[in-house]
């Protein structure tokens, strides 16, 4: 009788494990859209020690060992830094691709602007005294600067935009350094309490806090033999260690025109600059302060030279009132803005008349000489080595090629992502069919056990009445 019971208490422990594993394809079903989700397996093994019986032995039915998650390592170690590089790339280009300021097709910008100007000055020349010629001089002196300051500002506007989603992207990486270091406590607590048991859904939120984390700052994940996720910066400083977070703060660099640098304050209070950022923080960073603000120096260098040169020949002529020229365009007292400042001079936006046109004070309103002069600035080079029209046409068809460089590297960087994260899911993804086989091979077990338990019982009751 007692071998009856010894296996009714083996049907109870086998039926205790199919319906485990029921339960494990039911949740990997329910959870087939979840992000992050690594399907689960339950592992059964036969219970040991076996019973020895006469000459053999015989086994004791079957155990859970364990519930596992489906996960390749080297998959995994491989996704977080391809998705920081795929972030810090689209990144990059979404910041560039969305400034149009610089499109060569747009009208009324500063090539098409030079062009006007010139236009307008080699009419003047040609008929002095001409208020209607003299008009449209002014109108087209300021639209040249108007289009400067359009230009100017629509970079400084794109780079003051990448400084507020740095701001956005660190509280993010906070929030996110924050859950892991909790999630990092939470499984220390869960794994001590099952015996060393790894609780899977813990496991797979804290995954999917590394590799956000790792979009958004390029840290890197270091598992420790506590079984803590620290999170490194790509410069070393740690935002996660154990337990414990650092934080991400912003703050002007007055170095840098006021754009925003980074600092990392410790969890014992410490802070340090960061330089080198990864993931979407360091896509931004690359665009503010590489294709952006090169074209937005070079544009004020263009602008500083252009109102050099023209104001050195405009003061070397007469207006039609016989007096010495004064200074077209102000572009301030320093190159840096100067594209942004640049303006035409009030009086002359007031009066037409103070147009210095004419080589000589006699004979007024004169030849016109000294506007033909300034004409010829259209194919004179500037300090740079080139002409203005061709200055401006450099810095609008290089920032479009890295545009474009950008754009296809993040092309590329998201397409080697989609086939990493591809590679990943076959291996972690959860199939319906799959799941549906495993859980009707868990159920039809489950029923063959419940026969057991069904004959073993009639077996008793046989037993019994034969007392």
């Amino acid at each position: 009788m007692s071998s009856l019971f010894t296996l009714l208490n083996q049907a109870a422990s086998s039926l205790n494990a199919h319906r485990l594993a029921v339960a494990t394809a039911g949740n990997n079903i329910q959870n087939v859209n979840t992000p992050g989700y690594a399907r689960q397996l339950v592992q059964l093994a036969a219970a040991l020690p076996a019973d020895r019986v006469g000459g053999g032995y015989l086994g004791q039915g079957v155990v859970v060992q364990s519930i596992v998650q489906l996960r390749d390592r080297f998959f995994e170690s491989q996704f977080p830094q391809a998705a920081a590089t795929a972030a810090r790339s689209q990144a990059e280009a979404t910041a560039l691709l969305g400034v149009h300021v610089l499109d060569p097709e747009l009208a009324g910008g500063v090539g098409d602007a030079l062009t006007k100007f010139y236009s307008s000055v080699r009419a003047l020349a040609a008929d002095a005294g001409n208020d209607g010629l003299r008009q449209t001089a002014v109108a087209s002196s300021r639209a040249l600067a108007l289009a400067f300051n359009r230009t100017s500002d629509g970079l400084r506007q794109a780079r003051l935009g990448v400084d507020a989603r740095l701001d956005s992207l660190a509280d993010q990486a906070n929030g996110l350094s924050q859950q892991i270091a909790e999630l990092n406590r939470q499984i220390r607590v869960a794994t001590s309490a099952a015996g060393g048991a790894p609780p899977n859904d813990l496991l797979d939120a804290r995954a999917r806090a590394r590799d956000e984390l790792a979009q958004v700052t390029g840290a890197t994940a270091i598992l420790d033999g506590e079984g803590n996720l620290n999170m490194f910066l790509p410069n070393g400083a740690a935002l996660v260690s154990g337990d414990r977070a650092s934080t991400l703060s912003t703050w002007p660099d007055p170095a840098n025109d006021g754009h925003l640098s980074f600092r990392l304050t410790k969890a014992d209070g410490s802070s340090e600059n960061v330089k080198g950022m990864g993931g979407a923080i360091g896509g931004n960073l690359d665009a503010r302060d590489g294709a952006l603000r090169e074209a937005e120096e070079k544009l004020d260098r263009l602008a500083w030279d252009l109102a050099g040169m023209v104001n050195e020949v405009h003061r070397s002529g007469f207006d039609l009132n016989g007096n010495p020229g004064v200074d077209l365009f102000d572009a301030g007292a320093t190159v840096a803005g100067a594209a942004r400042r640049l303006a035409v001079d009030p009086s002359i936006l007031a009066d037409p008349s103070r147009l210095a046109a004419s080589d000589t004070a006699a004979g007024i309103p004169g030849s016109g000489r000294n506007f033909l002069a300034l004409g010829a600035l259209e194919d004179q080079a500037l300090p740079s080595g080139a002409t203005a029209i061709a200055t401006i046409a450099s810095i609008i068809s290089g920032f479009g090629a890295s545009s474009a460089r950008v754009k296809a590297l993040a092309d590329h960087d998201a397409t080697l992502l989609g086939n990493l994260d591809a590679m990943r899911e076959s291996v972690s993804g959860v199939s319906i069919d799959e799941e549906l086989i495993r859980m009707t091979q868990a159920q039809r077990a489950y029923d063959a056990v419940g026969k057991v338990i069904a004959t073993t019982d009639e077996m008793l009751d046989t037993l019994m009445k034969l007392r």
